[in-house]
């Protein structure tokens, strides 16, 4: 799995909530990516293993052939 970004918006209250009680049984010490998320993100991380899915709405990439998204929305839960 590769770190591609964060989502911090597209979240109604109840869906917050609901996904946090559904995340807090998944908490890991360990980070689920080959490879590191950006260091400034590392500090506030919480891991959880990967067995959700969600989908996510992005806008651009950051850069151009760049694997990191940005203006991230969340969906809903798969």
């Amino acid at each position: 799995m590769v770190y591609v970004g964060h989502v911090g918006t597209g979240f109604t209250v109840a869906a917050r909530r609901a996904l946090f009680e559904q995340l807090k049984a998944l908490i890991t010490a360990d980070s689920p990516f080959d490879r590191s998320a950006p260091s400034w993100q590392m500090k506030a991380a919480r891991w959880v293993k990967p067995e959700l899915v969600g989908t996510v709405e992005f806008r651009v990439r950051r850069r151009a052939g760049a694997s990191e998204l940005a203006r991230t929305a969340y969906r809903d839960r798969r």
